[in-house]
């Protein structure tokens, strides 16, 4: 259940519609077409800080994609933007599969490179065939199934939602807030090829959630126990510098772990912290923090 506590960050997007429907709530800064460059490059140059490969990847190709959307680069398809915003809704679906290594190491380059294939492809496609929805089209595919012919669901929008449900799999698989953030960034492309909101507000949400999901990612690893998943020891002296005026203090410890370690190993004594981290997590009243290093106090 660890998702839950990054639920709030894709229910951001449900402010959006209610935002609109107020009149009292300005939304005209959104429309700033330098607004989402600031975003993302401020997403890009976290991602370089904190070493997070998927948000790098993911605000420069964001970044791209707005640049050339900006600089009418697309040769005035703009009918093709959607099947864009459906490919990079893959692409982010992608890089919530790997894990978080240096832009800089071997790993990335690969993914540039292979971000660089797609566009040159797309690029090329675009000059000897002309508009791509025409070409990527459901209707050259004869044996669609019939019980989609009422809904007529264009090729982008079931690209966005492929790539939603996969990366819903992998924040239930591992709920770490760089993939909550990615599936928000997804559900945000889904929302936008489905309604057709200007692309400038599309992005700077984006950049705005690439953001979000790093700084949850830095509190992460600084107050929470990896192993675990409780609050860590620095977490434990932070709350105790403003306690509140009645609390109580429990400390517990597992019996003969050493001695368990010694015998099974470490692994199973990894499995009996967590089994037991969870179980004081359950039935505690209050908050549970893991006190010790390698050792086995809350």
């Amino acid at each position: 259940m660890q998702w839950l506590r990054y639920s709030w960050l894709p229910g951001l997007l449900l402010v959006l519609p209610l935002a609109q429907k107020l009149p009292w709530l300005d939304l005209a800064f959104l429309n700033n077409f330098n607004l989402p460059i600031l975003l993302l490059g401020a997403a890009l140059l976290l991602s370089f800080f904190f070493r997070s490969s998927r948000v790098a990847l993911a605000a420069i190709l964001l970044m791209i994609f707005y640049g050339f959307a900006r600089l009418d680069l697309f040769s005035g398809q703009e009918q093709d933007q959607s099947l864009y915003l459906g490919l990079i809704s893959l692409n982010l679906m992608l890089f919530s599969c790997s894990r978080d290594r240096s832009v800089w190491s071997y790993f990335g380059f690969v993914w540039l490179l292979v971000l660089l294939v797609q566009g040159a492809g797309l690029f090329w496609l675009q000059e000897c065939c002309g508009p791509l929805t025409h070409k990527f089209s459901l209707q050259h595919i004869p044996a669609w199934p019939l019980v989609f012919e009422q809904l007529s669901p264009s090729l982008p929008l079931l690209l966005s939602v492929a790539a939603s449900v996969g990366a819903l799999a992998l924040v239930a698989l591992y709920p770490v807030p760089t993939a909550v953030g990615l599936f928000s960034c997804n559900l945000l492309i889904l929302y936008g090829v489905w309604s057709g909101i200007p692309l400038i507000p599309l992005m700077s949400v984006a950049g705005f959630l690439l953001i979000v999901s790093l700084l949850g990612s830095s509190y992460e690893l600084a107050f929470r126990d990896e192993l675990t998943g409780v609050c860590s020891r620095r977490a434990f002296r932070y709350q105790m510098l403003t306690p509140s005026r009645h609390y109580c203090i429990a400390m517990i410890d597992v019996d003969y772990f050493k001695k368990l370690n010694d015998r099974f190993g470490h692994q199973v004594g990894d499995q009996v912290l967590r089994m037991v981290a969870t179980q004081i997590n359950r039935y505690a009243n209050g908050q549970v923090f893991r006190y010790g290093g390698r050792s086995s106090h809350w």
